[in-house]
C-alpha cells in the first residue's frame, strides 16, 4: 500500500512539472512571437518610409525629365525660326507664355515712376528716350532667354542695358525668367534681408528649392540646411539628407 502510495505522488509531482515546463514554455513563445510582431511592425514602418522616399525621387525625375523635354522643343523651335529673325522669336515668345507679362508686371516702371525719375535727377528727353529703348532691350532679352534657354544670359546683360534697374529687379527677372543663378541669389538676398529685401526664410526657402529642383549645387545644399534647422519650413531630417547627397553627385 505505501508502495502504491509513493508512486501516485511520483506521478503527480510528474504531472505538475510537466504542466509547469508547458506552461513556461507557452509564455516564453508568446514573448518570442509579440517580439517578431514588432519588428514585423518596424519592418512595414521602413518599407512605408522608403516608398515614400522612391515617390519622392520618381517625382522630381519625372519634373527634370519633363523639363529637359520642354528645352529641348525651345530649342528646337528657335532653330527653326532662326532665319526669321529675333523680332520674331519675341513675338513669339508674348503670344505664347504668361511669364512674359509677369516679368513686365514686375519690373514696377511705368509712366508715373518714369516721370519722377525724371524730375529727380533732371533728366533730358533723349535721355529718357534712351531709357525707354534700354527696357524694350531688356524685354527682348527677358523673352529670348526664356526661349532659348535658362541659362546665365540674362545675368551677364551690359552696363547699359541694366541703366534705371536695381540689382533685385534684374535678379527678380531672372530668377522668374528660369535662370537658376539668379534663383539662388534672390533667395540668398531674402535669407539675409540684404539688396533690398526684408528678410523672409519662407520665400528663401522656394526659391532655394527651385533652384535647387533645376540643378543648382550651391541652391541643394541651402536646401538642405533649411530642411536640416527648419529654415522657412518644417525640419526633416531625411529630406535634409537628400539634398545632402544630391549635391555630391
Amino acid at each position: 500500500m505505501e508502495n502504491e502510495q509513493n508512486t501516485l505522488i511520483e506521478t503527480q509531482n510528474l504531472i505538475l512539472e510537466t504542466v509547469k515546463f508547458v506552461l513556461e514554455s507557452s509564455v516564453k513563445n508568446q514573448n518570442e512571437i509579440k517580439a517578431l510582431n514588432q519588428k514585423l511592425d518596424n519592418l512595414s514602418k521602413i518599407s512605408q518610409n522608403v516608398n515614400n522616399i522612391k515617390n519622392q525621387v520618381d517625382k522630381l525625375s519625372n519634373e527634370i525629365r519633363e523639363q529637359k523635354n520642354y528645352l529641348k522643343q525651345m530649342i528646337g523651335n528657335i532653330k527653326n525660326e532662326n532665319k526669321l529673325g529675333i523680332d520674331k522669336v519675341v513675338k513669339q515668345v508674348s503670344d505664347q507664355t504668361s511669364k512674359f507679362d509677369k516679368a513686365l508686371a514686375k519690373m514696377k516702371i511705368d509712366s508715373t515712376e518714369m516721370m519722377k525719375q525724371v524730375n529727380a535727377l533732371n533728366v533730358k528727353s533723349d535721355t529718357v528716350n534712351k531709357n525707354m529703348t534700354t527696357a524694350e532691350n531688356l524685354i527682348k532679352l527677358i523673352a529670348a532667354n526664356q526661349m532659348v534657354s535658362r541659362s546665365s544670359r540674362l545675368m551677364a546683360l551690359t552696363s547699359d542695358n541694366k541703366a534705371g534697374y536695381s540689382d533685385l529687379e534684374l535678379c527678380r527677372l531672372a530668377a522668374e525668367s528660369g535662370n537658376t543663378d539668379a534663383m539662388y541669389k534672390l533667395a540668398m538676398m531674402y535669407f539675409n534681408g540684404n539688396g533690398g529685401t526684408t528678410k523672409n526664410r519662407e520665400v528663401a526657402f522656394e526659391w532655394f528649392q527651385k533652384s535647387a529642383v533645376n540643378g543648382n549645387v550651391n541652391a541643394m545644399k541651402m536646401l538642405a540646411d533649411c530642411h536640416k534647422n527648419g529654415w522657412g519650413t518644417t525640419a526633416n531630417k531625411q529630406s535634409a539628407e537628400y539634398w545632402v547627397k544630391k549635391s555630391k553627385m
